[in-house]
């Protein structure tokens, strides 16, 4: 199907929490399994290559982890593209990303959301906290309810 529905997880499973979103994919590429509308994508962490994928979306929900103690555990916010697609290094934020994205195209980049999950725990291991793993069960609601409404605008 053209234009798909992009979920990009990012982080490290081998640290805890910030595993979380890999989890989360992981949930998600079952719960959508069969489905060409959505694609699930995990990376240990972004690089300029994927701006192409998001040339190739119609939305785009980047997931990630988080450890500011003053925001909410679930943080859902749209992303706008950087003013430019300057790389300062081999890891891309995802502004940069749709920055670059909008560099190579035409026409707008893709309507795009951030959740990003509260990492409570950090440390060497594989397993999530309490806390974040129920973190995760919201933001995987919001990341359902965010598909569903796409899918109807369709």
């Amino acid at each position: 199907m053209p234009d798909p529905i992009r979920i990009i997880a990012w982080g490290n499973k081998g640290r805890c929490d910030d595993g979380v979103a890999l989890v989360l994919a992981e949930r998600l590429q079952e719960r959508y399994a069969g489905d060409a509308d959505v694609c699930v994508q995990q990376y240990h962490q972004l690089g300029p290559e994927l701006a192409a994928d998001l040339d190739a979306c119609r939305l785009a929900i980047f997931i990630d982890a988080h450890v500011r103690p003053d925001r909410p555990d679930v943080c859902l916010e749209t992303v706008e593209p950087a003013d430019e697609a300057t790389l300062q290094t081999h890891h891309c934020h995802p502004p940069v990303l749709l920055a670059l994205a909008r560099s190579m195209q035409f026409k707008l980049p893709p309507v795009s959301w951030l959740v990003a999950i509260r990492a409570y725990e950090l440390g060497f291991g594989d397993s999530l906290s309490t806390a974040t793993a129920a973190a995760m069960a919201d933001a995987e609601r919001r990341i359902v309810e965010l598909i569903a409404a796409a899918k109807q605008e369709r």
